[in-house]
């Protein structure tokens, strides 16, 4: 089994702070020479955390699917993810989150394009397909937007598998803000076999 990636202690904490300086730098009003100041400070930073980057793709930990500290989704290492709280199982996944300004479309709106793709309900259909024991790739994606998503609002997403054919797994999903549905989503995933999943990720099945 490969060694999963190291990941330094104290990343979270540092994807936290990232998170909060984006947050900032969406919505400040100060001067443009403090502005400048500023880019100059995390230029710095970025010089000091690339003293020593990883080659190749992240090897997450095969014994825990549901625990990649940097997932553009859910990993709290990961500073574009909100992150998203998932429990998987059998019968679904459930996630909880909230979006703030950094994922702002409309004026006061979380962005369509977040709720929908790669970081939302992709992802939590994505692990509700691998907690029912067909982990897979996306096939297709259909989204119906029913109502607005708010910023900053408390926001819950659950999904489940509708059926099975073969590799084929069909599921459902949806976000919620408080009693309202948002956004509904139907897709298709590909559940992978061993020998596709060793094609996809060789540095996984490697030993």
């Amino acid at each position: 089994m490969p060694t999963p990636t190291h990941v330094p202690a104290g990343t979270d904490v540092l994807a936290d702070a990232v998170r909060r300086l984006v947050d900032a730098v969406v919505r400040t009003q100060v001067p443009a020479a403090t502005v400048t100041e500023a880019a100059a400070a995390v230029d710095a930073v970025t010089a000091a955390l690339s003293g020593d980057l990883r080659e190749g793709p992240y090897t997450p930990d095969l014994t825990d699917p549901f625990g990649n500290p940097v997932s553009l989704v859910t990993g709290p290492a990961h500073p574009y993810a909100p992150p998203v709280r998932i429990v998987a199982g059998a019968d679904g996944a459930t996630a909880r989150f909230r979006l703030g300004s950094t994922y702002e479309g409309p004026p006061g709106l979380v962005h369509g394009g977040m709720l929908a793709l790669v970081l939302v309900l992709d992802h939590v259909l994505g692990q509700a397909a691998l907690g029912a024991g067909h982990g897979g790739m996306t096939v297709s994606l259909e989204l119906t937007y029913l109502a607005p998503t708010a910023i900053g609002s408390d926001l819950v997403a659950q999904a489940h598998v509708v059926s099975v054919d073969g590799r084929k797994v069909s599921l459902v999903g949806s976000v919620r803000s408080g009693d309202t549905t948002t956004v509904t989503a139907r897709g298709l995933f590909l559940a992978l076999d061993r020998e596709k999943a060793a094609a996809l990720f060789p540095h996984l099945t490697a030993s």
